[in-house]
């Protein structure tokens, strides 16, 4: 009898110390590993940008963009991990989770709301950005003066503030609760659920708006960016072949104003080359998004907290995608970045001097 009770209570100690210590899924693995590395990157990239904001290609409106992106993705990351991830493994779920003040929670559940907002906004206005810049390059300068670079850096780093305003007046219970006895994983829950469904399909409706209109202005602009260099190429068989008893047509006045406006051919190409590069950058975020949008669709915002957790995993995942691919992309397509990035993560920075400002760099 006394052995077997020994037995009893040696499997309970065992039981409790595995539910204590429950390894992730290996797809949980596999994403912790990748958004890891894709958090340090991001850091690295961001400390880049702040170093080398003084030089080109950073000191342009589109990197003072991406830093405030960078900034907010990097805090999604952060939340995420912290207060989703982790207790969905189980880790320290009694010791801290379930003793958080509902003050600390509800924070919790509002930044990653917000965060996710202002993730939208950003993509909007640098797609905004590069339309301006690709599609009508006249007056783009004065369109995105100081003022309204900074105007556009607070909309992307507090604009979620306001989404979530009706959560934070809103007086309604939100949690840690177990969603297995087993593992001893917890997630959020919130009180009211149907707020909680409103904001499932406002987001649904802010994500689709925002893809459908980044996806019209890259496409415009890979339509604009492939035009521009076929014509290009007519225009330069035009010019070798001395034509001068026709009129020129379209394609060559624009290469003959661009030529005369750029220090060479070879820049000229460089140029047109990122307008291609930029192009399937912002194809690539809009995937992004798409998948973005089809996690949060598969949310469920009824029913109890296994219920939760089982349908909050695909958007955890759309969300690690979604919150560290920039740095990957913009290092991937430019070699002065990737350069840059690799001197600040080998800590040999040079000194930053600015060269004379040129109408094409300054976008």
């Amino acid at each position: 009898m006394r052995v077997s009770s020994g037995f009893r209570l040696q499997h309970l100690r065992s039981a409790l110390i595995t539910a204590s210590f429950q390894m992730p899924t290996p797809l949980d693995i596999c994403f912790l590993a990748i958004s890891a590395i894709l958090f340090v990157m991001y850091i690295f990239f961001l400390i880049t940008l702040v170093v080398y904001r003084r030089s080109q290609p950073f000191r342009s409106v589109f990197f003072s963009l991406t830093l405030a992106l960078g900034v907010v993705d990097v805090l999604q990351m952060f939340h995420t991990y912290l207060l989703l991830k982790f207790p969905s493994f189980g880790w320290m779920t009694n010791s801290v989770y379930l003793r958080l003040p509902q003050s600390v929670v509800r924070y919790g559940s509002c930044a990653l709301w917000a965060l996710a907002f202002n993730q939208h906004i950003a993509v909007f206005i640098i797609a905004v950005n590069r339309f301006s810049a690709i599609v009508m390059p006249h007056g783009h300068n004065s369109r995105w003066s100081p003022f309204a670079t900074r105007v556009a850096n607070f909309l992307i780093c507090f604009s979620g503030v306001i989404f979530v305003l009706p959560k934070l007046v809103y007086n309604s219970s939100i949690k840690y609760e177990i969603s297995d006895n087993v593992t001893m994983s917890a997630t959020i829950v919130w009180g009211n659920q149907e707020l909680l469904e409103k904001y499932k399909y406002v987001s649904i409706c802010l994500n689709l708006m925002v893809n459908m209109a980044c996806f019209v202005m890259y496409m415009t602009i890979l339509c604009v960016a492939v035009k521009r260099h076929h014509g290009t190429l007519r225009a330069k068989v035009s010019i070798n072949r001395k034509n001068t008893t026709n009129a020129p047509d379209a394609n060559v006045i624009y290469h003959q104003i661009v030529r005369s406006q750029s220090r060479s051919g070879a820049f000229l190409n460089l140029w047109e080359k990122r307008e291609l590069k930029l192009a399937m950058c912002g194809f690539i975020i809009f995937v992004c998004m798409l998948i973005y949008a089809l996690g949060v669709f598969s949310m469920n915002v009824y029913g109890t907290a296994k219920a939760h957790e089982a349908k909050r995993s695909m958007w955890l995942y759309t969300s690690d995608l979604f919150s560290g691919i920039n740095p990957v992309l913009i290092i991937a397509i430019s070699r002065n970045v990737r350069k840059k990035f690799l001197s600040v993560l080998c800590c040999s920075c040079e000194s930053t001097l600015t060269p004379p400002s040129s109408y094409y760099t300054e976008k």
